[in-house]
């Protein structure tokens, strides 16, 4: 005799899942264009669930919690269809099993960062993202402020190419140690400094070129009687430049004032700026696309599941007061 689902076990399935919108129902209840009673959804799963569990699963099985799947284990042995499909829903736990314990232990990885303050702070992510730190943060920074974590001037190329050979090779003359984000080769820390370079220049080019059509769109305005003043007026400044050179400078750089390639905005702005850029590096992080990370060592760390626990914990307990 075949053997069937527990009457327990249809009933809870088929009461659940019935209440559940995002149930996928056959045609033939919903030809009519409306949706069918919780009553027929109801008489609908269960008649499914007794006659042919295998199509249930394949149909449905996606929506099933383990308990529930559970159900189902008496029946692998008298029926290919439902061994088949449970195995397939396995294999989808299985892996989505692993897709939550990777992002929950890189996670829990980039709290460990962020709280040692090195790998996330204001020098070392414009190390690593030049260009984005200009847009973000660098050109509405005020001249002579160095930032939140200045950390002093670079290393020397000297000093670059110790430290990209003593990471290269281990102590007595063993082979290479793993790369770190703190001991990067020198080619690759020159890389950065040319990316750096071109998009300041980029930045710049950008600038003049909008200050030139602003010009241009300026002097489109002016009628000749300004025009002809601006020209008197700059003879009269040329001779005064020439009778004192000296003041003439001093002038210019008093008119000069702050870096051109600063952008002045409040400060909370400023600080949304930040925050956002912050936000960008930190899904960077969580994405697997910083280089130089080991994520590999990373997702398989068992260790990281304790503090994802930990902080899982502090959440629920929080929800819980929240709701008091």
């Amino acid at each position: 005799m075949e053997r069937q689902l527990s009457s327990q076990a249809v009933d809870h399935i088929s009461d659940r899942l019935a209440a559940d919108p995002a149930l996928r129902l056959p045609g033939n209840l919903t030809k009519s264009g409306e949706q069918p009673s919780a009553e027929k959804r109801q008489e609908y799963l269960k008649v499914l669930l007794l006659r042919d569990p295998g199509v249930f699963l394949e149909r449905h099985g996606d929506q099933l919690g383990v308990e529930e799947l559970a159900a189902f284990e008496p029946l692998r042995d008298g029926s290919y269809e439902v061994d088949f499909y449970m195995k397939l829903l396995e294999d989808k736990q299985d892996q989505h099993k692993q897709d939550t314990d990777r992002k929950n232990r890189r996670l829990a990885y980039m709290n460990r960062l962020l709280r040692e303050g090195t790998f996330f702070s204001d020098d070392a992510m414009k190390e690593r993202q030049p260009y984005l730190h200009h847009q973000y943060v660098g050109q509405y920074r005020p001249p002579g402020d160095a930032g939140p974590s200045a950390a002093g001037p670079g290393p020397s190329n000297a000093e670059m190419a110790a430290a990209a050979a003593a990471n290269g090779e281990q102590a007595g003359g063993g082979g290479p140690v793993p790369t770190t984000w703190q001991g990067r080769a020198l080619s690759q820390s020159l890389l950065r400094h040319q990316e750096e370079l071109e998009a300041m220049l980029a930045v710049r080019a950008e600038q003049e070129r909008y200050d030139r059509m602003e010009e241009e769109s300026e002097s489109e305005e002016e009628d000749e009687e300004e025009e002809e003043e601006g020209g008197r007026q700059q003879q009269r400044q040329g001779s005064a430049q020439q009778g004192g050179q000296g003041a003439g400078a001093d002038t210019q750089n008093d008119d000069k004032g702050d870096d051109p390639d600063h952008v002045q905005i409040p400060d909370a702005e400023r600080q949304e700026n930040a925050d956002a850029f912050l936000d960008i590096m930190k899904e960077k992080f969580l994405r697997g696309e910083e280089g130089g990370v080991d994520y590999r060592a990373i997702d398989a760390d068992a260790t990281l599941d304790d503090d994802w626990a930990e902080q899982a914990g502090r959440d629920a307990e929080e929800k819980y007061f929240d709701e008091d």
